[in-house]
């Protein structure tokens, strides 16, 4: 199955949004995860009307909105994530991203709470909710999300397979992704080494992405990857995100759509 691609806007976080775009755009993304982090979003500097004005000039389809704020404190974390829900709903977004507090900043107890909380949001805005697992945070690995999720007691919560995460906490990211088959809402796709939580092109690092695709493919999501890249050199951003693109079609297997 032919895959869309896209881009986080996260990691180009210091430019005005239509900068951003223009970049994602120009490198062969056809989608874009915009990220509530971002310089203007999280703090309506620009509102809807304006944001499907520049998707449409770059040719962009949104993948999702996201919002983790792992190192923010929980009641300006909450006001994002009631931010994050209202600007997806403006927009028709299917999927709301996020993720955890760090493990010294959360617990399982609170993170509940907000997961309720944001799931109503969703419901009522007709999104599912996509949690990211990720090393440090409270929802650390696949088993504590399966613990929470039951306990959560909704079924509008799903998974953000982040599959750099994956080769982190897993044993097996290709087991793995049989395992959640159906609950996968969002995928990020990048490179990663084992023990190393730093993000890398897709052809890098020691995950076996085209495997990893291969069998994301059998479990039948047929939702976008985003390319999911922070560390994004100034001097070249248009070059780095051409070759994130490359990247990224070189694992699929089979070409990008």
């Amino acid at each position: 199955m032919r895959k869309r691609l896209g881009f986080r806007t996260g990691g180009l976080a210091d430019l005005h949004l239509d900068g951003a775009l223009e970049l994602i755009s120009g490198a062969g993304f056809r989608m874009v995860e915009l990220c509530m982090e971002h310089h203007g979003l999280g703090r309506g500097i620009v509102d809807p009307d304006e944001i499907t004005t520049l998707l449409r000039r770059h040719g962009l389809e949104l993948a999702s909105i996201s919002y983790h704020g792992k190192k923010d404190p929980a009641p300006h974390r909450l006001e994002m994530l009631a931010r994050a829900v209202d600007l997806g709903r403006a927009l028709g977004s299917e999927v709301l991203v996020t993720g955890s507090p760090l493990a010294s900043m959360g617990s399982d107890e609170s993170l509940l709470e907000g997961m309720r909380m944001i799931c109503d949001g969703c419901s009522s805005a007709g999104m599912l909710v996509a949690w990211e697992t990720e090393p440090g945070t409270v929802l650390h690995d696949l088993r504590c999300f399966f613990r929470l999720r039951e306990e959560a007691g909704t079924d509008r919560l799903r998974l953000n397979l982040d599959l750099g995460h994956m080769l982190l906490t897993e044993s097996d990211p290709v087991e793995t992704i049989r395992s959640v088959r159906g609950l996968v809402a969002h995928v990020h796709l990048e490179g990663m080494r084992r023990g190393e939580h730093r993000d890398l092109l897709p052809d890098e690092g020691d995950l076996d992405a085209r495997t990893a695709l291969d069998a994301l493919d059998s479990s039948g999501y047929d939702g976008p990857l985003v390319v999911d890249l922070f560390e994004i050199p100034c001097a070249d951003r248009a070059g780095f995100l051409c070759r994130a693109h490359a990247a990224a079609v070189s694992v699929l297997p089979e070409g990008p759509g």
